[in-house]
């Protein structure tokens, strides 16, 4: 698969839409599929993070921009798109799924009327409770189970978690902007501990709040380290004994840690989200009411003496999330069926109606067909299998994933009509090739190949025109699910290979209309030879 992540980073959204997204595109490329970067992001930190994991990045000047939102799905041809931000309404989403590419669908809490796309992913607590309206076929996965995680967090050492008897550590980490500042609260709140503190407090990456939140910790007497932009979260938390986080992303890798936790909501759609960790067992404080600082001091200093109840909530946050959301949304996205347009002979093909059983939502089509007519059909691929005509790059540049031939000769060798008797006449490699379709005759990228060895003494033209059939059908099923996910192989044809235009069977069809295609390869062979077979 290729993936086309559009989500966008600055302050009045925070990064978490971003982030989230880049530990789905982590995840995939670990399987083998391609995910490249279209956003609009004001952290440049971010931004170096992204492109220093080797992936493709894309810039916008400004978020949403639908045009040219569009126009890069046109030259990236994506497999599918994954719009993860509040920005992306319904006319957006149509619009997007309209270009050909399936669409995913980051949502937390159902804020639009409806949804036009083929997956809507709610990792968000009872988000199962939740009833989406969306286009016919659109598939909802709903829960925690669906969290997905950063590589370094999944990589991070899988051991419980020590919980002492009486913790001094405390972790303060409000999201990537914390754009209403409310970290200030936090450490007024926590001033109000008798006893002293270890704290260490986490600015995310877009977060403007560095000197306010730097003046504040002059007035506590607490041991307090402010650190901002920090590259492994994760060792902040195996080093807290408890957190006081955000709802959002850092609330799931949090509850991943087994790191004990105060939840707090700083961006309205954070509420239900933290709601939900609240009737699960989790402790919730208000930050939007000035009245309830107090509770913050009073919470953690409750929370850090009862071991009994820190302990829960690390075994909590571990039932809640395994760090296997990414492996059941790549499952889904993978399973989903593709659009095939399968290009044959009139006489129809067992091919496409294997297509058929294995899922697949395929269009058979043995005339000659307009790129009107392949723009409504919208294929994710074309196959073409025994396909007269030729296809031109206006046809070819429609589905995402390409168009492949099966061709029943070794390319480059026998390009063209006629490929079996041709390799006889010619002594040419024998074999069977699936490539992509380019603007010449068989020319295209070769993505499996074949040999299959043809016994004189025993085949017919006929018997060998069968055997390449079969071996083509059989490296095509064998290869099929690397070739739908776009994780096939691709190499260019090398060397001159030969070619044979239709009209130059006049060679052997004089034979043929004698003999029928029953004829023995050695006959075959003897007359095509001779001076009465040649023209």
């Amino acid at each position: 698969m290729k993936l086309l992540i559009r989500a966008d980073a600055y302050p009045e959204l925070g990064t978490g839409h971003l982030m989230r997204c880049f530990a789905l595109a982590e995840g995939a490329r670990d399987a083998g599929s391609e995910a490249v970067f279209l956003t609009y992001c004001t952290s440049p930190s971010l931004l170096q993070r992204i492109k220093g994991e080797g992936f493709e990045l894309i810039e916008l000047q400004a978020p949403g921009v639908l045009e040219e939102t569009l126009r890069v799905i046109g030259e990236q041809a994506p497999s599918w798109v994954v719009l993860d931000g509040y920005h992306f309404d319904t006319a957006f989403q149509r619009a997007v799924r309209g270009t050909g590419s399936k669409v995913l669908v980051y949502d937390d809490y159902c804020h639009l009327e409806s949804y036009e796309c083929d997956i809507i992913v709610n990792q968000n607590l009872g988000a199962e409770d939740i009833k989406y309206s969306s286009s016919e076929g659109t598939t909802v996965l709903a829960g925690s189970s669906y969290v997905v995680l950063r590589k370094d967090f999944l990589d991070f050492n899988d051991t419980p978690r020590r919980i002492p008897e009486q913790g001094t550590k405390l972790l303060v980490t409000l999201g990537g902007a914390d754009f209403q500042n409310h970290t200030v609260k936090v450490l007024m709140g926590l001033g109000r501990v008798k006893r002293k503190l270890d704290v260490r407090v986490v600015l995310g990456a877009a977060n403007k709040n560095l000197t306010e939140v730097r003046e504040t910790v002059k007035t506590l007497h607490h041991a307090v380290k402010v650190l901002h932009d920090v590259p492994d979260m994760q060792r902040m938390m195996e080093w807290a004994d408890l957190a006081i986080s955000a709802g959002g992303t850092t609330s799931w890798e949090v509850a991943y840690m087994g790191l004990p936790a105060v939840f707090t909501v700083i961006a309205e759609n954070q509420q239900k989200g933290v709601d939900a960790l609240e009737r699960a067992g989790y402790p919730s404080i208000s930050l939007f009411e000035d009245e309830k600082i107090d509770d913050i001091g009073s919470t953690v200093e409750g929370l850090l003496s009862d071991l009994e109840k820190r302990q829960e909530l690390s075994n909590l946050g571990r039932r809640l999330v395994d760090g296997k959301g990414i492996n059941r949304i790549l499952s889904a996205m993978e399973s989903r069926p593709l659009r095939v347009l399968f290009l044959g002979g009139e006489d129809g093909n067992p091919l496409a109606q294997w297509l058929r059983q294995m899922g697949e939502e395929v269009h058979y089509h043995h005339e000659k067909l307009t790129p009107e007519e392949v723009i409504t059909i919208s294929p994710d691929i074309i196959v073409s299998y025994k396909y007269r005509y030729i296809l031109k790059g206006d046809v070819l540049n429609i589905p995402p994933l390409g168009a492949i031939n099966l061709h029943i000769s070794y390319l480059p060798y026998n390009r063209g009509s006629d490929p079996n008797p041709w390799s006889i006449i010619d002594n040419t490699p024998k074999g069977v090739t699936i490539h992509y379709i380019d603007e010449g005759v068989d020319t295209g990228d070769i993505i499996y190949q074949a040999e299959v060895s043809i016994e004189r003494e025993d085949e017919t033209l006929k018997s060998s025109y069968e055997s390449l059939c079969r071996r083509i059908q059989e490296l095509f099923k064998e290869n099929w699910k690397d070739i739908r996910l776009g994780r096939a192989p691709r190499r260019k044809q090398e060397g001159k290979g030969t070619y044979h235009r239709r009209s130059d069977n006049e060679r052997f069809r004089d034979i043929i209309d004698r003999h029928g295609w029953d004829i023995s390869i050695s006959r075959f062979i003897e007359e095509a030879a001779s001076e009465g077979g040649s023209k």
